[in-house]
């Protein structure tokens, strides 16, 4: 597969598009979730978060293949720093969101199904029929535990990520918001 080497480019730029949209759907689908007298809901929330995890995948190895966009120079090092830890904390958290919750998922006990499609059988209880006995309650616990935390940390990179390209645009003036928008 030949990936191009501008970090701007039509593709990446879908694919940022496409994860932002997605992780963002998903966190607030998965805080009001339980809420919902949808019984599928969770199941929905797995499927398309084992969905987003491919696309994820696909766009950080992409990024780490071209690299991120060179910094404008003209900001300070402390600015230019700050702005690389946030793109690395995103990339670091829209990882470990999916792959929490594939593991809380699966060491539930209730399987692992993607759109209907059994990917896991689950485990069901014997002694108690339409319960299941989980595979490992303790990385089911870590599993969820990662998952609500990286929750709050995707919350905090995204509003400094907000932040920072409108500060870029209304304050600095400089074309960093245009760049990623128009390549």
């Amino acid at each position: 597969m030949m990936i191009e080497r501008e970090p701007h480019s039509a593709a990446t730029r879908w694919l940022h598009g496409i994860v932002a949209i997605g992780v963002l759907s998903m966190l607030a689908f998965g805080f009001v979730m339980e809420e919902l007298a949808f019984d599928g809901a969770v199941l929905l929330h797995i499927s398309v978060g084992l969905t987003l995890l491919v696309v994820i995948a696909v766009r950080s190895v992409r990024r780490l293949a071209i690299g991120w966009p060179q910094p404008n120079l003209n900001h300070s090092a402390g600015d230019r720093r700050l702005a690389h830890a946030v793109h690395w904390l995103l990339l670091v958290a829209s990882l470990l969101m999916p792959l929490s919750g594939l593991l809380m998922a699966t060491m539930s006990g209730w399987g692992l199904q993607w759109f209907g499609v059994e990917l896991m059988a689950w485990s069901p209880d014997p002694a108690n029929p339409g319960e299941v006995i989980a595979v490992s309650e303790f990385w089911k616990g870590v599993g969820h535990e990662i998952h609500e935390y990286t929750a709050l940390v995707l919350i905090a990179g995204v509003g400094l990520h907000v932040a920072g390209a409108l500060k870029h645009h209304l304050i600095d003036r400089d074309d960093t918001l245009r760049r990623m928008w128009r390549g």
